[in-house]
C-alpha cells in the first residue's frame, strides 16, 4: 500500500471491513488523525491510498478494529476508546467514548460476540481486558447494507500485535 503522494505517515490502526476495504488511520501527535482508505488491493501489486477523512479525537491514535459484521469500528489511543455504530460509516458522526483503565500503553482493541470490547497493552505483562458492555443492542443489519458475518478471530490478531509490538521494543524481534 502506498499513501498518495508518495508520502510517510506514522499509522498504528489499519481497519479491514467484511467487504473488503481497508482503512489506515494515522497517529497525529495534534490528535487529528488522516483515514486513507483502500477499495480494492492489487493482489501482488501495489495500491495508492486514497485520502477519505480527518478525524479529530484530540489524543493520537494506537488501534482500530473492526465488528466481524462490519457495523461497529473503533479506534483506540493509549486510554480511550470511541466506537462507530451503524451500517454506513460516517466519520463526521460523534462516536461514542469509552474510558479505558488499567492500561500502562494501550494499543489492541477488538470486538467480540455481543458487542463486547477486548483491549489490550503493549506494556509487560501483557493482559488481555475484556469490558463485557453490549455495543450492538440495537443494531440490526438491513439486507441492503452489505453485512458478512467473521469469527472472533480479530481479539486474536489485536492480542498478536500488541506482543509483537512489545517484542520489538525489546529487540526481541
Amino acid at each position: 500500500l502506498l499513501y498518495p503522494e508518495g508520502k510517510a505517515h506514522d499509522a498504528e490502526a489499519m481497519l479491514v471491513f467484511p467487504d473488503g476495504t481497508v482503512r489506515i488511520v494515522t497517529k497525529e501527535n495534534d490528535g487529528i488523525a488522516k483515514v486513507f482508505r483502500a477499495s480494492q488491493l492489487d493482489c501482488g501489486g501495489t495500491t495508492t491510498l486514497s485520502e477519505e477523512a480527518e478525524v479529530d479525537l484530540g489524543e493520537p491514535l494506537t488501534g482500530g478494529g473492526v465488528g466481524g459484521d462490519g457495523m461497529l469500528v473503533a479506534l483506540r489511543s493509549l486510554t480511550q476508546v470511541w466506537v462507530w455504530r451503524g451500517c454506513t460509516l460516517d466519520w463526521s458522526t460523534v462516536p461514542e467514548p469509552i474510558a479505558l483503565t488499567g492500561e500502562e500503553q494501550g494499543e489492541g482493541v477488538a470486538f467480540g460476540e455481543g458487542g463486547a470490547l477486548f483491549t489490550t497493552s503493549e506494556g509487560d505483562p501483557l493482559e488481555l481486558h475484556v469490558l463485557p458492555c453490549d455495543t450492538t443492542s440495537e443494531l440490526t443489519c438491513p439486507e441492503d447494507c452489505g453485512c458478512a458475518t467473521a469469527g472472533a478471530e480479530s481479539i486474536l490478531v489485536a492480542t498478536v500485535v500488541s506482543a509483537l509490538a512489545m517484542w520489538r521494543r525489546r529487540g526481541v524481534l
